[in-house]
């Protein structure tokens, strides 16, 4: 299958970035409803976004690692309690 080559104006590079940077969008999902690659994805970011740089890969998450990490750990201290809860309900029998 033969690629069609499109050009997209700078207003629509440009919007998508800020779209990117806010969070309405992600890099995978302008990619699949676009039909472009994560390669052009990125150089748009890097000619649009004001704080893009070169050879910087920018990362858009809505949860930091960090955020994530806490949570994780949250749940395994109440599994953990829960756990000793049902052992010592057990030793009682």
């Amino acid at each position: 299958m033969k690629k069609r080559h499109r050009i997209f104006s700078r207003e629509f590079k440009a919007e998508i970035v800020q779209d990117i940077k806010q969070g309405k969008l992600r890099i995978i999902e302008v990619c699949r409803l676009y039909e472009v690659s994560t390669t052009s994805v990125y150089k748009w970011l890097y000619q649009y976004g004001k704080t893009s740089k070169k050879g910087v890969r920018m990362v858009v998450e809505k949860e930091s690692e960090e955020h994530k990490r806490k949570e994780l750990e949250s749940k395994v201290k109440e599994l953990e309690r829960l756990l000793a809860f049902i052992g010592s309900e057990a030793s009682r029998d």
